[in-house]
């Protein structure tokens, strides 16, 4: 199904006789659900006037929960260049699936639609950091494959049709290598869940339909074995592989898997139940990521000399300096503003990223994903949360569960504090 959304925009006004009357504030206010991975975000952008020029400020949050501010100009500008820097801003909220709730003195414009694909991925919890791995290494339920460092991808054939969908289940355009290259593939029905890799490789790890049948309530072993018979080696047109992602089902196989990856400098490994269904979310109980590597989604503030950008993240106080990240030479500088993926080994409370690795631009994040207190620290642990006490979650009570949940936002709330206060604030 396809909506069409209204931006609400300051404006500068002509009465009957041509006249123009004085520039109007602006509101456009913005909401973002999706159940799948538990987001439900607000999102207001004001165009207002302040101190003799105009200034565009964001407001930004969970809903129901207290906001925080960032401004998308630095400094009051003229009416016009603020105009534009909001609707910017209104055009980025749509691209990134939020809906428009309302408004204040403007007149509304018709944006685009968008259309969402109902193919929404599953996404793996992380494994506790610190937490020995060899129960996952040792239990016979769960297989193994590596973790690849790529874009998510969940692509759909029947017949010639082709439908691209990314991480919050947004159609995105066809790319005609991976269409040349599925083409190859004597099934004319599929779903398959994997990763597009920048260097011309497309990973596929799971496939969730397969010649009208959906796969999703089958157990993984089975969905694997189907798309190890649809791709029993690699196929490459145009310039592009698919490549089945290997799999690993013994204890020796995961530990060299989980050695060979770590030893490589790989992002990481899952574990997946081998009797487990595909469901779209996080919250699994069997199912797994286990990271080498920390990453994170961070604002690019400057374009430096060396091939180098300024990188921030948000605080409730506002954007905070995280450091730079060199551009590999094979991909394009990013823009001021742009949100790009950071790969990290740790971070200095107070510093910068320590040992950054530029993975490319997120089009499927916005500004308000990119938290400073998601960082892991250099010899920090998350505090502990309190426990609930019953054993069986079927008799616990409803204060039980309340007292848990506010002991992890208080943890929470702690951890973004500490960061804040011992980080410099940038003058946006």
């Amino acid at each position: 199904m396809s909506f069409v959304f209204f931006v609400f925009y300051g404006m500068v006004f002509e009465d009957t006789e041509g006249i123009k009357t004085m520039p109007q504030p602006a509101t456009s206010k913005w909401y973002y659900r999706d159940d799948s991975s538990n987001s439900d975000k607000e999102y207001n952008i004001n165009l207002v006037e302040r101190d003799g020029g105009w200034m565009v400020e964001c407001f930004y949050g969970r809903r129901g929960h207290c906001t925080s501010q960032t401004n998308k100009t630095r400094a009051p500008t003229t009416f016009e260049a603020a105009e534009k820097v909001y609707e910017k801003q209104c055009r980025e909220r749509l691209a990134k699936g939020y809906q428009l709730v309302g408004g204040e003195n403007a007149p509304p414009v018709a944006a685009p639609p968008r259309e969402n694909t109902g193919l929404m991925p599953q996404l793996l919890d992380a494994w506790p950091e610190g937490q020995d791995v060899e129960p996952l290494l040792g239990d016979r339920a769960h297989v193994a494959q590596e973790k690849f460092d790529g874009e998510r991808l969940i692509v759909k054939r029947d017949g010639a049709e082709f439908v691209f969908s990314n991480r919050r289940g947004v159609r995105l355009p066809e790319d005609p290598a991976v269409v040349g290259a599925l083409m190859a593939s004597p099934a004319r029905d599929f779903v398959l869940d994997g990763e597009k890799m920048s260097d011309g490789r497309f990973i596929v790890f799971d496939c969730l339909s397969h010649n009208g049948t959906d796969l999703r309530d089958s157990a993984f072993i089975y969905r694997y074995n189907i798309l190890k018979r649809m791709f029993p080696g690699e196929v490459g047109v145009s310039g592009l592989t698919v490549v089945r992602a290997p799999l690993a089902t013994t204890a020796p196989e995961k530990r060299a898997l989980y050695e060979r990856v770590k030893n490589e400098g790989g992002e990481g490994v899952v574990f997946k139940g081998g009797g487990s269904r595909y469901r779209a979310g996080k919250n699994h109980l069997n199912q797994f990521k286990v990271k080498f590597w920390k990453d994170c989604s961070c604002i690019v503030t400057g374009i430096n000399l060396q091939s180098s950008v300024s990188l921030a993240m948000l605080s409730p106080r506002g954007r905070v300096s995280v450091g730079n990240v060199t551009i590999p030479p094979n991909h394009p500088t990013p823009q001021i503003g742009s949100i790009v993926d950071v790969r990290y080994l740790y971070a200095y409370r107070g510093g910068s990223l320590y040992q950054p690795v530029y993975r490319g631009v997120r089009s499927d994040v916005d500004e308000s994903d990119c938290l400073l207190h998601t960082l892991s620290f250099k010899n920090e642990s998350p505090p502990d949360a309190p426990k609930v006490a019953a054993a069986d979650p079927a008799v616990v009570k409803p204060e039980q569960q309340k007292n848990a949940e506010n002991g992890r936002a208080r943890a929470r709330r702690q951890k973004e504090l500490e960061a804040e206060d011992s980080a410099p604030i940038l003058d946006f």
